[in-house]
């Protein structure tokens, strides 16, 4: 560095500012003392380098808060709706997954017959608990054009008490089963 002109340097300083003025005017300290030079040079560019570092980390959190506020607002908003479409009596699973679910419940029902059970209790209860989903599944099976003739008539000997059967309890689970299969999501 000792054959360069301090001329040039002073020139080239006023072509690129103040970085090359500050430069020029240490440059005897850099002469003498490279390790010293270069040993602040490496802490200030830690320190900057740190600084922005936690800048932006700072920011990045900050999103993350935002976005998990949101989605813990828009779950909180998901849950508020189903709530209110249970209380409204709709019900937010598929039409198939519900033809497909009772079809199960009844052959569970039919293969569990109880050997000594009384018939009307055992009809009653059967009523209190799927009658009138299968009533409501039918109707909207026929709302979304899956109407079936022999639904109705196994669904009539299920809800008369002298044709109570598992027998007609497996049909009807059967038949929706087959309905589910029509049914488009």
């Amino acid at each position: 560095m000792e054959d360069i002109k301090p001329e040039t340097i002073e020139r080239a300083a006023e072509k690129v500012g103040w970085w090359a003025e500050m430069l020029t005017k240490n440059r005897r300290v850099m002469i003498e003392a490279p390790l010293a030079f270069w040993l602040s040079v490496g802490i200030c560019s830690g320190l900057i380098g740190l600084v922005i570092y936690l800048w932006i980390s700072s920011l990045y959190a900050a999103e993350i808060r935002a976005k998990d506020a949101t989605v813990k607002s828009l779950e909180t908003d998901r849950d508020a709706l189903k709530r209110r479409l249970e209380e409204a009596g709709i019900s937010s699973t598929p039409l198939k997954k519900r033809t497909l679910i009772l079809a199960t419940q009844l052959s569970e029902y039919a293969a569990n017959w109880p050997k000594n059970a009384e018939g009307m209790s055992l009809w009653a209860s059967f009523g209190g608990r799927f009658g009138r989903r299968i009533e409501k599944l039918r109707d909207e099976l026929d709302e979304h054009g899956v109407r079936s003739e022999a639904l109705d008539k196994i669904a009539g000997t299920v809800f008369d008490a002298s044709q109570f059967t598992p027998t007609s309890v497996q049909l009807l689970a059967n038949e929706l089963n087959r309905l589910a299969e029509k049914v488009k999501d």
